[in-house]
């Protein structure tokens, strides 16, 4: 039922963290992958970009041009998806003025943004390859969204940290996760539609940070790429035949 053995395989967001632990374990599973991301020479996936199944498009989502660029080209190029991985997100740094700053200071300059990126650009991906999905055994599409979704942060959390937690991110993934509902009933009873909503990753957070998020989790530790790739994997499976319309919470327990 776990068996990805030529199937089609499209990763948007294919050079960050998570996007690259998926072309990984995909590669490693003998599919044929089509990633994209806003690079000319990505370096997480560097080493896979030359191997044999492996078609790396450069795309940018915040371009509607570039956009529709991208999905000629595989639809010109490719006759069936089985799985799209919605994974590209706006998240935006400390740099960004009026975006990851405290509420005061916070702006809605960057909205268009995150709402092109995570919504958006996902809606047009999945709405052009229905064609492709629909010659698939069972396709799915699997969006991922965070657990800030569907909940306010804890600012106890950020407390002491240069950490914030932008409003905007959090409309935009609450936004991701109806779309998800929409489109599972729009594109049933063929295609399955999920999406996955993440708490904490650990990546190189403040000592302090992750101290003070693990101590609000029931399991004690933050999330790794594995935990959210496992999720992706049942997802894309023949095991979750019967699953669509859901938003699967991989935190940890922090959201209970």
């Amino acid at each position: 039922m776990i068996n990805f053995k030529n199937k089609y395989v499209l990763v948007t967001g294919a050079d960050g963290f998570l996007g690259s632990s998926l072309a990984s374990f995909f590669f490693k599973n003998k599919v044929n992958l089509i990633l994209t991301d806003n690079i000319d020479k990505p370096k997480k996936i560097k080493k896979l970009i030359n191997k044999k199944k492996i078609h790396y498009i450069k795309c940018d989502l915040n371009s509607q041009k570039s956009i529709k660029n991208f999905t000629k080209i595989v639809l010109k190029k490719f006759r069936r998806l089985d799985v799209i991985v919605n994974n590209a997100s706006f998240t935006g740094d400390n740099k960004i003025s009026g975006w990851s700053e405290k509420f005061e200071k916070q702006t809605t300059e960057h909205w268009d943004n995150v709402f092109q990126v995570s919504l958006k650009a996902n809606f047009d991906i999945s709405k052009s390859f229905l064609r492709l999905l629909r010659k698939s055994d069972n396709p799915s599409i699997i969006n991922i969204s965070s657990i800030y979704g569907f909940m306010a942060p804890d600012w106890k959390i950020y407390r002491g940290t240069k950490i914030s937690n932008p409003a905007g991110y959090g409309v935009s993934k609450a936004g991701l996760n109806y779309m998800t509902k929409w489109m599972a009933k729009t594109f049933g009873p063929k295609i399955r539609v999920n999406s996955i909503s993440p708490g904490g990753i650990i990546r190189n957070q403040p000592k302090k940070f992750i101290k003070q998020y693990v101590e609000k989790v029931p399991l004690g530790r933050m999330a790794n790429e594995k935990d959210v790739i496992n999720s992706v994997i049942f997802l894309a499976s023949d095991m979750s035949n019967y699953i669509t319309g859901q938003n699967i919470v991989v935190d940890g327990g922090i959201s209970l």
